[in-house]
């Protein structure tokens, strides 16, 4: 199903939990590196046009597996691409347009709004379905960073299904950062944060 059948895995830097803190990011500037308490990493960086970001994940542990999302403010996704030995033999890869235009940015105050995406795979087009809301501005913790921003709940679903089939993903979406990253309790706690040099 659209919005990345598994969102975040990890990416292509491993990044090191010990040894001197760093400062948090102010902005996306050249890209910035997640951790999650899984092991799970992803590198975020600027995609082709302004509002896409490029997500590279990698799943935790030494396998090279994962996949690339490019998405509008890291939520709605443009394409998806597995990689890995698994996608060697299986390759599975899909890219979604938006008929009514790019999706609008979240924005905070327990919003709530639907975008209509056309997901494209080999079989042919589906309707797709994202029913997106959003909690109230606050400070937001990731990895000891403090930033003002908010929770974004996206539930993706197939036209022609209930909700109750969907996938949820949660996000905390910074205004200050330009992006939403993938975020929650247990395996995906964010625990390393930090800019590209």
């Amino acid at each position: 199903m659209g919005q990345g059948v598994m969102k975040i895995f990890g990416a292509a830097v491993v990044l090191s939990l010990a040894g001197p803190a760093l400062a948090c990011p102010q902005g996306l500037g050249k890209g910035l590196r997640v951790g999650y308490a899984s092991g799970a990493t992803a590198l975020i960086v600027p995609g082709p046009e302004a509002g896409q970001v490029v997500v590279r994940t990698r799943a935790p542990g030494d396998v090279d597996e994962g996949d690339v999302i490019t998405s509008w403010f890291g939520i709605y996704d443009l394409s998806y691409v597995e990689f890995g030995p698994q996608a060697d033999l299986e390759p599975y890869s899909v890219t979604l347009s938006y008929p009514d235009g790019p999706p609008p940015a979240p924005v905070p105050g327990l919003s709530k709004f639907t975008v209509t995406a056309l997901l494209q795979e080999e079989t042919g087009a589906l309707p797709e379905v994202n029913n997106v809301s959003s909690g109230p501005m606050a400070a937001q913790v990731l990895a000891g960073c403090s930033f003002e921003g908010f929770t974004v709940t996206s539930t993706v679903h197939f036209a022609d299904e209930p909700l109750s089939d969907g996938v949820t993903w949660e996000f905390v979406y910074l205004p200050a950062l330009g992006l939403a990253i993938q975020a929650g309790e247990g395996e995906m706690e964010v625990v390393a944060l930090e800019a590209v040099d």
